[in-house]
């Protein structure tokens, strides 16, 4: 062989061994900086079995077609591409670094989190492929593949074997490292996809935390993995290595996706989750059955019926009056069912609904909840105070002769009760009569009667002349 191809670059020493030729690190006497130059002979045979479909051309160079087209850090740049003597050479960036294989080797596997990070950027590498136009399948993702440079970024070379989906599955020749390549991918003529990827992906995980591939049995593999990882690591690799690619990991986001939140199949998160979705799933409830309690609590100190019976049917009482108390316990139940209905029972959207009216940007709907909570709290109070009259509306009864009269709690605070009032006292109370509302110069006689359901009841009579 030549110690200087197509006039510039000077061979130093071989790095590289593979089915698809030879790879030489070489010195570019125009560029005055070190590169790597792929060989591989110009033959039709070995395009086809390394995914090179002709097309028609003798020598079509599929992988220099891959590589010139993409840019991306963790990838190396096509510099050049020349034939000379029956081979095709491939000028492309020179990485320094060492590989997985090696890495491994030398230090020992990884712990959970180093490998989840590690696993975290090279799906992201992976991802640029898949969601590449037209797609890339890389097919033969190994550690031997995968180079660890400075700074702890991580490159792939070697895209001999790469295919470039057109939208539909294809055929291919069988090719690929046993334990790291998808199992359908041996097969002549298979139907390939992404989840291939995601395969050697899942193997790749499996290598940094057990330090070997991953064996054939399903058992074999869950017993390795029990030792260093938790359940959520556990799942995720058993996921993409599944032998029946229907069943594996369909694409790369979901495996992202699956990295991401490993940690929700831990049993304490589990639990945790659970919880936290019960607890949401009852904010409607509790909204609901609030607002029915103080419905009802209305109803109970007012001492009326909600519903009554007209005849053979029941229906709305109409002299049930609208008090405040009332009012907030409808509004209470209809902020439940609209919880509940207008939202399908999704617990997500019904969490975002709340927190939209409890901390809302201009605070006001979050003060009414606030203001209805208090009403509910002071409604639960003995002493409260209903004026009703015989209407059933809040007003004052027009009367001629009407003595006004004031009663003073137990803590001797005033309280104003009008005609028709229920008043439900725990302890005695004071009645006041202004004297400005007795008549001047005649006699009365104060008495205190008292009317229930059981008859009338009356105090002594007290002669009063006001002067």
């Amino acid at each position: 062989m030549e110690k200087v191809l197509s006039g510039r670059y000077e061979i130093i020493r071989a790095i590289g061994r593979g089915g698809a030729g030879c790879v030489y690190l070489v010195y570019d006497k125009h560029l005055r900086h070190e590169v790597a130059v792929k060989k591989w002979r110009c033959n039709e045979k070995l395009s086809e079995r390394f995914g090179c479909l002709t097309g028609g051309e003798k020598y079509q160079i599929h992988e220099v077609d891959v590589l010139k087209q993409m840019e991306h850090p963790a990838l190396p740049v096509v510099y050049d591409f020349f034939q000379e003597n029956g081979f095709n050479y491939m000028v492309m960036e020179y990485i320094k670094g060492v590989t997985l294989a090696d890495f491994i080797k030398e230090n020992g596997t990884m712990l959970q989190q180093q490998a989840v990070t590690f696993m975290k950027k090279l799906i992201a590498i992976i991802e640029y492929l898949h969601t590449f136009n037209p797609a890339i399948i890389y097919r033969d993702l190994k550690p031997e593949n995968i180079m660890l440079v400075g700074d702890g970024q991580i490159k792939l070379v070697d895209f001999g074997t790469a295919f470039m989906l057109y939208g539909t599955t294809g055929s291919m020749a069988k090719t690929g490292t046993p334990g790291f390549t998808a199992p359908e991918l041996f097969v002549s003529g298979c139907d390939y996809h992404e989840n291939s990827d995601i395969y050697s992906l899942g193997a790749v995980f499996y290598f940094i935390l057990t330090g070997k591939p991953p064996g054939t049995k399903k058992w074999g593999k869950k017993w390795e993995l029990r030792k260093v990882t938790s359940r959520g690591i556990r799942k995720l690799i058993d996921f993409s290595l599944h032998n029946n690619p229907e069943k594996r990991c369909q694409n790369i986001f979901i495996l992202k996706d699956e990295l991401e939140n490993y940690k929700r199949y831990e049993i304490g998160q589990i639990a945790k989750c659970f919880i936290k979705r019960f607890l949401l799933m009852c904010i409607p409830l509790v909204v609901t059955f609030s607002g029915m309690f103080v419905v009802f609590r209305e109803s109970v100190n007012l001492d009326i019926p909600l519903f009554v019976k007209y005849g053979k049917s029941w229906g709305w009482n109409k002299e049930f009056p609208l008090t405040i108390g009332f009012l907030a316990g409808v509004l209470l139940i209809l902020a439940g069912l609209y919880f509940l209905v207008a939202n399908g029972g999704r617990k997500n959207q019904n969490v975002r609904i709340v927190k939209s009216v409890c901390l809302s940007d201009k605070k006001t709907i979050g003060l009414w909840v606030v203001a209805l909570f208090c009403l509910i709290m002071a409604a639960s109070k003995r002493d409260w105070v209903y004026a009703v009259d015989e209407c059933g509306m809040l007003c004052k009864p027009a009367t001629v002769n009407d003595l006004p009269t004031f009663i003073r709690g137990h803590g001797g605070y005033k309280k104003l009760i009008k005609n028709g009032a229920i008043y439900r006292p725990n302890k005695d109370i004071i009645i006041e009569i202004p004297l400005s509302g007795l008549p001047l110069g005649n006699e009365v006689v104060l008495k205190v009667v008292a009317e229930g359901q059981e008859g009338v009841y009356e105090s002594r009579g007290y002669l009063i002349m006001v002067e």
